[in-house]
């Protein structure tokens, strides 16, 4: 006598969850091209939009100095960086 498995609501669940992330796998190459490339664009855009100038100054011990930057327009956003070595 062979040995007939029992099917059960648990199996065909199962089953369909194979089949399911199968087909999702499928797709999954193709949407990470198309995020990466809105994500490159995006970046892209960001980097379009700011500006930036570099400016090194030595400070020696007990030295005061200060800096002024002019803006195009008001209430303009404005960051620095200081590092100490």
């Amino acid at each position: 006598m062979k040995f007939q498995p029992r099917y059960t609501p648990a199996i065909e669940r199962r089953k369909q969850f194979v089949l399911d992330t199968e087909s999702a796998v499928a797709h999954t190459p193709n949407t990470i091209m198309r995020l990466r490339l809105i994500l490159i664009n995006l970046l892209g855009y960001v980097c379009y939009l700011s500006s930036a100038t570099a400016l090194t100054y030595k400070l020696h011990a007990h030295e005061k100095a200060c800096f002024f930057a002019y803006a195009q327009e008001k209430d303009l956003k404005l960051a620095f960086y200081f590092a100490v070595s």
